[in-house]
């Protein structure tokens, strides 16, 4: 195969992926605005994430590309936004975790640098257990521009499990 047809092909799969990855955000979006919710559960497979969620006594299952959702653990809760037309149609809110702070130990991120604009982000952090140093990813929603430096935050984690764990970082 010659080099113009393999660019092609490339810029062409390219343009898919793009273009799965818009239509995907604008549904979410779509049914954060005027679908339903309901929580759901997490399931995890090597390459995809699965999340279970029950609407009128009907139990669903979608399953994606675990690339996006790379931070999440097995049995986390998160809402699940669904079409109530047809609610088989569902986005999972990755920046809207859904846990329980009495049954959550609460303690502190070590200092964590945040800067960026408004939108969702990946945010790194770490704290500790014991005397071990736990490393999290979640996801966050920031609704204006933010900009903190050596700053400490709430961060609430599963006894059992603490990679189970978010931090609350508040758009001040």
């Amino acid at each position: 195969m010659n080099k113009t047809i393999k660019t092609l092909l490339a810029f062409g799969a390219y343009v898919v992926v793009v273009s799965i990855s818009l239509i995907d955000n604008w549904k979410y979006r779509q049914r954060k605005k005027t679908g339903e919710q309901t929580i759901g559960t997490i399931s995890s497979g090597l390459k995809n994430i699965s999340w279970t969620y029950t609407v009128n006594g009907h139990t669903y299952t979608r399953r994606l590309s675990k690339s996006h959702y790379y931070f999440m653990e097995e049995g986390e809760k998160y809402i699940i936004y669904y079409d109530k037309d047809d609610p088989e149609q569902s986005s999972l809110g990755a920046t809207d975790p859904v846990f329980d702070t009495t049954v959550f130990v609460k303690t502190v991120s070590l200092p964590l640098n945040v800067s960026v604009d408004k939108g969702s982000h990946e945010i790194l952090f770490k704290f500790l257990v014991k005397k071990d140093t736990i490393t999290r990813t979640n996801r966050v929603l920031f609704d204006k521009k933010y900009d903190q430096k050596e700053r400490v935050y709430p961060v609430y984690y599963r006894a059992e499990r603490p990679i189970i764990s978010y931090i609350k970082i508040a758009n001040e």
